[in-house]
């Protein structure tokens, strides 16, 4: 703290006591049994920072915070709330956040670490009951929800202007998510998600704002590259726009709790898979001599990118395609090409699933035939894989693979060392067909998918928490950012994923920190799946993250 500042201190006895007000508001906060239950601990930085942001919504200002995934910006928030209701009781508080799962765990957060409030949130389940919003708005001093339903609520005039006008404080959590670049541009741009704009322009012009993320750009910029370009755009529209004062926190305050992944891949060898991935390419190749056959050469590349959307598209147009030499060309897209682009969409996505051991109904003929491969060369192949669906519908079965004897083997290890473990898996499909076999190491077993309520969700992470070496069965997209699992002690993905930043927060969701590492494991199925999680390291590595690796082949 500069030296003026503490002076000032001294010579404001109000400012002095205020401060040490909210300090001993601090403590009281994190003084029960909840936090004590989830090892949460006050941090010196987090009560400063918010103490920070309170002083400068006091002058009208916005601030920002950015820090690592697992630091605490969550209950920084909370802070922030009880701080300014202290000090500002008519105020109301907004917590925004990007999604749903997100509204249920901030509020879960709030409700303990803010006990002195009455915390409540917004959901889509009550934006049919004008009734049921309006006594949501009067009764909340911290109130959750997302910019849509929040939105809504405020343009259906549900609450009274002295209401509206109370919500004087709003607190984003990742920010980021309500900042997108359009890249069908050639000059991309950064602007607000729809969402986001229509909620400012229902709140008061005075409200004061406090934007968090682990990536909002507001650092000191370094050199221009394609990692941080976007980066760059997000943080010159927050800057233009919102103007926020950077709280900065200095990295050796929260170094012991920085996220940290040791990596363990297990490469996982199996025969069958390894055949089926081989048709798919081989019958890839048939299916686009064919397309070639009815339409003239194309490039392969062009006709990859773009078969999806020709696939989803009515029939009898014309589209501009590339030709093997580059240039453009009208197609008619007629039913039976149409029919040919859906035929090789549906062998783009079969890999992945064949990936997670979703191969029930599928196997691979062995004989010769012609391709066209991806230099756009018409070859003859003998003795190939081709792929055979023998599925009665279009639907990815499971049948048992290489991988969930690896997975299986896993969790019974760290079960026997009372290890409590999540495994992510991408599919519902999946994870039903996991649970009868991983039954069979005797663990208990708890499962999270979007399908469940809320009640539902709640009770399946209490029993995960309270277990001494419990496992939890999870698809990936279930959490959103932000899923909180400190209590798991190592985390099993079924798969690597393609994106850094995604997989980066799901690793993180076990709060794996320099001080208390947690092993990661992921399950990779041939040469394809290891490049995957090779490149995902090396761009985590690029990134300055914190990241160990270490390669154990299963056979």
């Amino acid at each position: 703290m500069p030296r003026n500042r503490k002076h000032a201190k001294r010579r404001n006895p109000q400012v002095r006591d205020c401060v040490h007000a909210l300090w001993a508001t601090a403590d009281a906060l994190f003084a029960n049994d909840v936090a004590r239950d989830r090892a949460y601990v006050r941090r010196r930085y987090q009560v400063k920072a918010a103490v920070r942001a309170v002083a400068i919504a006091l002058a009208g200002r916005n601030a920002g915070i950015e820090l690592p995934t697992g630091t605490g910006k969550t209950l920084v928030a909370c802070l922030v709330a009880a701080f300014w209701k202290q000090l500002r009781p008519a105020s109301r508080v907004l917590l925004i956040v990007p999604s749903r799962t997100l509204v249920v765990q901030h509020f879960t957060v709030a409700l303990w670490i803010a006990q002195a409030l009455t915390v409540d949130r917004l959901t889509e389940d009550q934006s049919g009951d004008p009734g049921a919003l309006r006594r949501t708005l009067l009764r909340s001093d911290l109130l959750v929800s997302t910019p849509g339903i929040l939105a809504g609520a405020l343009a259906r005039g549900v609450a009274d202007h002295d209401v509206v006008a109370s919500l004087d404080l709003v607190i984003v959590d990742e920010f980021d998510q309500f900042v997108v670049i359009d890249e069908t541009d050639r000059d991309s741009v950064a602007r607000y998600a729809e969402h986001w704009q229509r909620l400012l322009t229902q709140l008061p012009s005075d409200t004061r704002f406090l934007v968090k993320s682990a990536t909002l750009g507001l650092a000191p910029r370094q050199p221009r590259s394609p990692v941080r370009a976007k980066a760059h755009q997000r943080a010159d529209l927050i800057g233009k726009l919102l103007d926020p004062i950077g709280i900065g926190i200095p990295e050796q305050s929260y170094a012991a709790v920085v996220p940290f992944k040791p990596i363990q891949m297990s490469r996982v060898h199996d025969t069958n898979v390894a055949v089926l991935l081989k048709a798919v390419d081989v019958s890839k190749g048939k299916a686009h001599l064919r397309l070639d056959e009815a339409i003239g050469p194309v490039d392969y590349r062009d006709v990859e990118r773009r078969s999806p959307q020709l696939c989803a598209g009515a029939v009898n147009r014309s589209v501009q395609l590339r030709s093997r030499s580059g240039a453009m060309r009208s197609v008619l897209i007629s039913a039976p090409v149409r029919q040919a682009f859906c035929g090789i969409t549906k062998l783009m996505m079969m890999p992945q699933h064949i990936l997670e051991d979703l191969t029930k109904g599928f196997g691979a003929d062995f004989g010769d035939c012609k391709i066209k491969t991806r230099r756009n060369e018409e070859v003859y192949l003998e003795d190939v894989p081709i792929l055979r669906d023998d599925r009665e519908d279009d639907h990815f079965h499971y049948l048992r693979g290489k991988k969930t004897d690896a997975l299986l083997a896993i969790v019974a290890a760290r079960g026997k060392a009372k290890e409590r473990g999540v495994v992510f898996v991408r599919t519902i499909t999946l994870l039903e067909g996991l649970k009868p076999i991983l039954a069979t190491a005797r663990l208990p077993l708890f499962e999270l998918t979007g399908e469940k309520t809320d009640q539902e969700r709640k009770s399946a992470i209490d029993g995960f928490r309270k277990s001494a070496n419990g496992l939890l069965l999870m698809t990936r997209t279930t959490g959103g950012r932000g899923l909180d699992l400190p209590f798991a002690h190592y985390a099993v993905f079924y798969s690597p994923k393609s994106d850094a930043v995604t997989m980066w927060q799901e690793m993180s969701r076990i709060r794996s920190t320099v001080s208390n590492p947690k092993d990661i494991h992921v399950l990779c199925y041939g040469d394809k799946e290891v490049s995957m999680l090779q490149e995902l390291v090396s761009t985590l590595l690029a990134q300055n993250r914190r990241v160990s690796y270490d390669v154990l082949d299963v056979l």
